[in-house]
């Protein structure tokens, strides 16, 4: 598995994934569903790093797009075909060579699938709150036991991405 960096040339496949987990997200509520208010990946975004990771060279098996100034964990999905494969842990493991903990997310208290795989690899359960998405979990992750990854702790940016890597100006968390 490769895990790296994603670039513009990336975004359509991206936007696929990104759309077919929302067509299949029983777990958000009908009118966002209906709506189209989670189908363009670029505009829900904007700001954010993303880590791309293929099984195979150009299959897009899962990302993870991150907010570095905030430490927030924005997106995180796998393709059907990837799943139980280890493709959320890696991509959750590689975000240490960018960006240091703590981390934070929100996860939707319906999702009861990410909600279970979040607290498995350790994250704990910070604060209750509704969005439009419904009710939903603020995460926290301290510091998780990754093997064979650098201590990133002086992290506090990210200046070795790439030139043509997706990342915008920065926007508060979602």
């Amino acid at each position: 598995m490769q895990i790296r960096i994603a670039v513009t040339a990336d975004l359509p496949a991206i936007q696929s994934l990104f759309s077919q987990a929302m067509r299949n997200a029983d777990w958000l509520p009908a009118a966002v569903r209906q709506a189209n208010k989670t189908d363009d990946f670029a505009a829900a975004s904007v700001g954010e790093t993303i880590l791309l990771a293929e099984l195979e060279p150009g299959v897009v098996a899962g990302f993870l797009s991150y907010q570095p100034e905030h430490a927030f964990i924005h997106h995180l999905y796998v393709a059907q075909h990837a799943q139980g494969r280890g493709v959320g842990r890696s991509l959750l493991h590689a975000l240490h060579t960018y960006l240091a903990c703590p981390w934070h997310l929100k996860c939707v208290v319906k999702n009861h699938a990410a909600y279970a795989f979040y607290l498995r690899m350790g994250w704990t359960v910070v604060q209750r709150a509704t969005s439009e998405h419904g009710d939903y979990y603020l995460l926290r992750l301290a510091a998780p036991d990754v093997p064979d990854v650098p201590d990133v702790s002086d992290v506090s940016d990210v200046s070795d991405v790439p030139d043509g890597a997706i990342q915008q100006d920065s926007s508060n968390p979602a």
